[in-house]
C-alpha cells in the first residue's frame, strides 16, 4: 500500500487534469472550486492553452518530458550522501521512507509542497575536503562520494512576503540523524535553491521561462 498525502494528491489531480485536457478533442473547463487561499502560480501550468506550433497529437503532450523545474521559482534540495555504496543504500532507504514527514510538515497555511518523484544520483571523487559540505574520508587524499538529491517545489501564499522554513527542515534533519544505525560518514542536508541556481543536471532547457 502507499499513503497519499495532500501534496501527492494535488500532483495526481493536476496530472489527471492535464491528461484529460490533452485527450479531449474539445476541452470543457468546469468552474474552479473556490479556494480559501490563493497560491502563486509560476511558469506554464499543465493546463496551459496549446500554442500554435504545438502538435495536434494529444499523446505527444501526454508523454512529454516533465517541465517540473520550469514551473517553480523556489525549491528545497534534499541531499543524501555517504562514502560507500552499502552505507549509502541503507541511509537512502531510511530517508526515503521518512520523506513523507518532511513533505507533510511543509504543507501549511502559507506554503504548498510539490515533490518531484525522481531522485538524481551521482558518484564522484573529492580531494581531502568537499567544499560543498559532503562527507570525506579524512584518512586518504581522495574520497568517493555517493550522492542522491530530491527536489521539492515550494509555493507561497500570495500574501506572504517572507517565509522561514528552517525550523521545519532542521527538525526533520534532527529526527533522521537520531537513527541508531547512522554512521559518521552518512550525511543529510536540505537547502533552498532558486530556479536560476538549479544544478546543471536538472536545469530547464535553454530558453525556458524561469518563474520569478
Amino acid at each position: 500500500t502507499y499513503n497519499v498525502g495532500l501534496s501527492q494528491l494535488r500532483r495526481l489531480q493536476v496530472e489527471l487534469k492535464r491528461a484529460s485536457d490533452s485527450l479531449s478533442s474539445t476541452t470543457l473547463r468546469p468552474p474552479r472550486s473556490i479556494q480559501p487561499r490563493t497560491y502563486l502560480q509560476v511558469g506554464n501550468g499543465p493546463s496551459a492553452e496549446r500554442s500554435e506550433g504545438e502538435s495536434s497529437n494529444p499523446f505527444e503532450s501526454l508523454f512529454a518530458k516533465s517541465d517540473f523545474f520550469a514551473r517553480h521559482a523556489n525549491f528545497l534540495q534534499v541531499k543524501i550522501q555517504a562514502s560507500n555504496e552499502q552505507d549509502f543504500l541503507e541511509w537512502h532507504r531510511l530517508i526515503e521512507s521518512r520523506l513523507r514527514l518532511l513533505i507533510a510538515a511543509l504543507e501549511t497555511q502559507d506554503t504548498q509542497a510539490w515533490p518531484y518523484s525522481h531522485f538524481f544520483n551521482r558518484t564522484y571523487d573529492v580531494n581531502d575536503r568537499d567544499s560543498s559540505g559532503g562527507v570525506v574520508d579524512q584518512g586518504s587524499p581522495t574520497s568517493r562520494i555517493y550522492e542522491s538529491s530530491l527536489f521539492i517545489g515550494i509555493r507561497f501564499c500570495a500574501r506572504v512576503e517572507n517565509a522561514n522554513l528552517t525550523p521545519l527542515t532542521s527538525d526533520f534533519v534532527h529526527k533522521v540523524n537520531s537513527w541508531p544505525g547512522k554512521k559518521g560518514r552518512m550525511s543529510l542536508g536540505i537547502s533552498h535553491v532558486l530556479a536560476n541556481n538549479l544544478p546543471q543536471y536538472c536545469r530547464p532547457p535553454p530558453g525556458s521561462k524561469i518563474p520569478q
